[in-house]
C-alpha cells in the first residue's frame, strides 16, 4: 500500500507539471512579487522541471529545510537593507544542505569559499567550520553579495559573479562585448559550471511561490522548535544523542558546524542545537552527559586539543606595485583572486588605483614564490601570464 501511495504521488506530480505550458510558466514568473528580475527562458526551464520532478523526495526536504529556516534569513537580509528574494539562494546553491561540497572548496547553504569566509569573519577550524552556522553565513553572506552589487548594480550579473567571482564575471563581459548590461547576452561567455546560478536562482523562486501547484509539500520531519545549550566539555554528536536518546542523524543535522562531529574543548564557547523537549533532559543530566557508559555502543574517546595553524600559515601577503596601464582586473587576473578581494584587501572604494601604489595580495603560501616573480615581470611576461589563463 506504502509504494502504491508513492507510486500515486508521484504520477499526480508528473501530471501536474506536464500541463504546464512555456507560456504558463511564463506567466507565472512575471506574477513573483520580486525586487530581483526574474524571467523565463529554457535555462530557467530545465531547473524547474529538476524541481519538480521532486527525485526522492529531494524537493520536499529542501522546502522542508529553507522553511525551517527562513524567517531567520529573511531577518538577516531585511537587516543589511537586502531583498528577501535573496533568501532563494541558499535553494539554488546547496539545495539547502550544509553537508555539500563545491569544486572550489565552498560548502554551507551558500557555498562560501574559504577566503570570502575569512575575510567576513567566520571561524574555521579542523573542528568547526562557521560556513554551516546558518545564522552566521547568512550574515557573511549578506555582506559580501552587498559589496558585489555595489559593483554591478545589477541583480542578475551580482549573483552570478557571487558564486563565480567577480573575475570570472568581468571576463565574461569583455568577451561577449555587451554594452547594455543584460545579463543573457552575457551568460553563455561564463564558465559553463558557473552558467546554472542565476537560471537556478529563478527556479528556486518559482519554486518557492507555486510548488502546491505541483503538489509538492515539505517534508515533515523537522516540524518541532530546537533551543541551544552550551557544551563546557569535550565530547562527541554521537555521545550527546546516545545520553539524550536522539536520532543521531538528527542531531548531526541539527549541528552541521561540527564537521567531525567532535565538540572541542579549546578555550572557544561551543553551542549546540537539540529539539526543545530534550533541552530539560540536558540539564538535569548535569556532568553525566558528558560520561561514556561501559555498556556505550561507542568506544570512550580520548579528548584531542584543538589543531593549531601550522608553523608555516596557508595564506601570505605580498605587495604588487601598480605600473601604467594596470587596472584592478588585470592584477586580479595575474594572482588568481577576484577584484573585490584586492579592494578589501587594500581598502578600496572604487576599482581606481594610481601608478607606484603598493597594493596588498593575500596568496596561498604553497605557491609564494611563483607569485612573488609577478611584482618583478614585464609587461609582457605578465600578458603571457593572462593569456594561460
Amino acid at each position: 500500500m506504502k509504494i502504491f501511495n508513492l507510486l500515486f504521488l508521484f504520477f499526480l506530480s508528473l501530471a501536474a507539471h506536464a500541463q504546464v505550458t512555456d507560456a504558463e510558466f511564463e506567466k507565472r514568473i512575471d506574477r513573483i512579487s520580486s525586487k530581483i528580475p526574474l524571467s523565463y527562458n529554457s535555462h530557467v526551464k530545465s531547473h524547474i522541471m529538476d524541481f519538480m520532478r521532486n527525485d526522492k523526495g529531494n524537493t520536499s526536504r529542501i522546502l522542508e529545510v529553507f522553511y525551517l529556516y527562513k524567517h531567520d534569513i529573511d531577518s538577516i537580509l531585511k537587516k543589511n537593507q537586502l531583498p528577501t528574494e535573496l533568501s532563494y539562494m541558499a535553494i539554488s546553491l546547496s539545495g539547502c544542505s550544509n553537508f555539500e561540497t563545491s569544486e572550489e572548496g565552498g560548502t554551507g547553504f551558500y557555498m562560501m569559499r574559504y577566503i570570502t569566509a575569512k575575510s567576513r569573519g567566520l571561524h574555521i577550524s579542523s573542528y568547526v567550520d562557521e560556513r554551516r552556522d546558518i545564522l552566521k553565513a547568512t550574515s557573511a553572506f549578506a555582506k559580501e553579495i552587498k559589496e558585489i552589487y555595489k559593483k554591478y548594480q545589477d541583480w542578475p550579473m551580482t549573483i552570478a559573479a557571487y558564486y563565480a567571482s567577480d573575475l570570472e564575471m568581468d571576463r565574461a563581459i569583455s568577451y561577449s562585448k555587451d554594452s547594455t548590461g543584460d545579463y543573457w547576452k552575457i551568460h553563455s561567455f561564463l564558465p559553463f559550471s558557473y552558467q546554472k546560478t542565476y537560471p537556478k536562482f529563478i527556479a528556486s523562486a518559482y519554486l518557492m511561490n507555486y510548488h502546491k501547484a505541483h503538489s509538492i509539500s515539505p517534508a515533515k520531519k523537522l516540524q518541532f522548535k530546537t533551543d541551544t545549550v552550551p557544551i563546557r566539555q569535550y565530547t562527541t554528536i554521537y555521545q550527546i544523542a546516545t545520553k539524550l536518546e536522539i536520532d543521531y542523524d538528527l542531531l548531526k543535522l541539527l549541528n552541521p558546524i561540527y564537521k567531525k562531529q567532535i565538540i572541542p574543548n579549546s578555550g572557544r564557547d561551543y553551542y549546540l542545537v537539540l529539539p526543545k523537549d530534550k533541552v530539560d533532559d540536558f540539564y538535569n543530566l548535569g556532568e553525566e552527559v558528558y560520561e561514556v557508559g561501559e555498556d556505550s555502543v561507542a568506544a570512550p574517546v580520548t579528548p584531542e586539543p584543538e589543531v593549531k595553524p601550522p608553523s608555516v600559515p596557508e595564506y601570505t601577503t605580498i605587495y604588487y606595485t601598480v605600473r601604467s596601464g594596470d587596472i584592478l582586473l588585470k592584477i586580479a587576473d595575474y594572482y588568481d583572486c577576484t577584484v573585490s578581494s584586492i579592494k578589501r584587501w587594500n581598502g578600496l572604494r572604487s576599482d581606481m588605483i594610481a601608478v607606484n601604489q603598493r597594493l596588498k595580495i593575500v596568496v596561498p603560501t604553497s605557491k609564494l614564490d611563483y607569485y612573488k616573480k609577478i611584482n618583478g615581470m614585464s609587461s609582457y611576461e605578465k600578458s603571457r601570464i593572462a593569456a594561460k589563463d
